[in-house]
């Protein structure tokens, strides 16, 4: 059995498959033959810290590497991050006591969800208020975990590069996911894709959303989290598609 789901190794390889290179060429870039490449990748061994250097010196250039590495080691060393503690953060009267603990310790325990399952949470209840806080919280608590996340307001409109660093975001945020533009979809369909965890809020149950491939990445994607009571059955409505 797999000690540490090897997350950093499968991305890794995925993007520079995406640029024409292979297994082999990886294997050689990094010094070790294509069995150990694929041990690693399966995650039957974990990568040496020699290993992990030759990862930054031949493609730390790149951002997306970079935020690999920061959620592997961050794994390994669990070290505390300085600044705003992620516990005070989420210290708030108008969040429910088991909700703050739910959410503590999802930020708590990101690095290690982001490399096994990438699932995200879906927050709702039926105060805007209420989930607007939570926002505000979870934004303050992984930045003071130094995690970096890209936020949406669910029906903004988005350009080329919004869509580009929502993609590549370790964590996306989306508020109000009951009011998503057809581009805010599309979004949250492809990092699901991906395996990257998404964070949205609702005044809606998941079982609304009129989208059944987003109905289907909330339920099955994204841990429900309720602030209070809301609608079941109430529908959501569609999405919003933006004149260009």
């Amino acid at each position: 059995m797999p000690r540490r789901p090897a997350r950093l190794i499968t991305e890794l390889l995925a993007f520079l498959q995406s640029q024409g290179a292979t297994l082999r060429d990886l294997a050689r870039e990094l010094g070790v033959d294509e069995t150990a490449l694929i041990r690693l990748r399966t995650g039957e061994r974990s990568p040496s810290k020699q290993m992990l250097v030759k990862i930054v010196q031949h493609f730390g250039e790149h951002r997306f590497i970079r935020d690999l590495l920061w959620v592997h080691f961050f794994t390994e060393c669990r070290a505390t991050p300085e600044g705003v503690d992620p516990v005070d953060a989420l210290a708030s009267d108008a969040i429910p006591p088991r909700v703050t603990h739910d959410l503590r310790r999802y930020v708590d325990h990101f690095a290690a969800e982001t490399m096994q399952s990438g699932s995200g949470l879906y927050v709702c209840g039926p105060d805007a208020s209420a989930l607007a806080v939570v926002v505000r919280a979870l934004r303050v608590a992984f930045e003071g975990a130094k995690v970096r996340l890209f936020f949406l307001r669910a029906d903004q409109k988005t350009n080329a590069a919004d869509v580009r660093n929502a993609l590549a975001a370790p964590l996306l945020i989306v508020e109000r996911v009951d009011f998503a533009s057809a581009t805010t979809a599309d979004i949250i369909r492809r990092r699901a894709d991906l395996t990257r965890p998404t964070i949205v809020t609702s005044m809606a149950a998941p079982d609304a959303i009129a989208d059944p491939y987003l109905r289907r990445i909330a339920k099955s994607a994204m841990r429900r989290v309720d602030l209070g009571l809301v609608d079941e059955a109430a529908a959501l409505p569609p999405t919003i598609s933006h004149a260009s």
